[in-house]
């Protein structure tokens, strides 16, 4: 007589960490690669942490074991054993909370547990000095490229993109010539964080050194 295996527990852990990576971050949120990577390296520290600290291995922690008191002392551990930055605390503990919201609608036994770790407070960090270029700074750097040689011409209009779209540098990199609209006016499609999109119109002088650029850009051998 073969004995069926018993049954797991519908709280495990485990299981909704799946659903949570795949079907709502991956599926509903349409999340990025760069944002399902940082959401799984919080999650595998909390993971390493209840097994060393807590004893509780990851195919036996149970949604009820991730409750207010347990990530008060891992946010703790975080500070104290890993040196983390009060920001990186807070990159975490979003984490969780990210995962706790999915739970409650999942499983809204746990309601009250969720509640309380989502009541968890983020720490105050400093607001860093950004400080800024003077206008005669930034006419300086937009010139120091110069324009004797494409790839100069190409790292100028890098430099005015960056100034009048305030682009990240990742954004910067990840453009596509699809990306510019040309029409007048001239826009950015800009791809961001979260998969998030915004549209920016460039100034008129920026305007013309892309489409210059552009005029005169060499396509690629490979696309023929």
């Amino acid at each position: 007589v073969v004995t069926p295996r018993p049954t797991p527990p519908p709280d495990l852990a485990g299981r909704w960490l799946t659903r949570f990576f795949t079907d709502h971050l991956a599926g509903e949120r349409a999340a990025s690669a760069r944002t399902v990577a940082s959401y799984r390296d919080a999650i595998k520290l909390l993971l390493i942490w209840f097994k060393d600290a807590e004893r509780i291995p990851s195919e036996r922690l149970r949604l009820a074991d991730i409750d207010r008191p347990r990530i008060l002392r891992f946010l703790d551990w975080l500070e104290t054993e890993r040196c983390c930055s009060a920001a990186t605390r807070n990159q975490r503990l979003a984490v969780i909370k990210s995962f706790c919201r999915y739970t409650a609608v999942e499983q809204p036994d746990h309601l009250d547990q969720v509640t309380q770790v989502l009541a968890i407070r983020q720490k105050n960090t400093p607001a860093p000095d950004l400080g800024h270029l003077t206008a005669d700074e930034v006419k300086t750097l937009l010139a120091e490229p110069g324009t004797a040689s494409t790839r100069a011409i190409r790292d100028t209009v890098l430099l005015a993109l960056a100034y009048d779209t305030a682009a990240r540098v990742q954004e910067l990199c990840d453009l596509d010539v699809a990306d510019i609209r040309h029409a007048n006016p001239i826009t950015v499609t800009i791809h961001g964080k979260g998969s998030k999109i915004r549209y920016v119109p460039v100034m008129d002088p920026t305007a013309h050194l892309v489409a210059d650029y552009l005029k005169h850009l060499k396509p690629h051998p490979g696309l023929g």
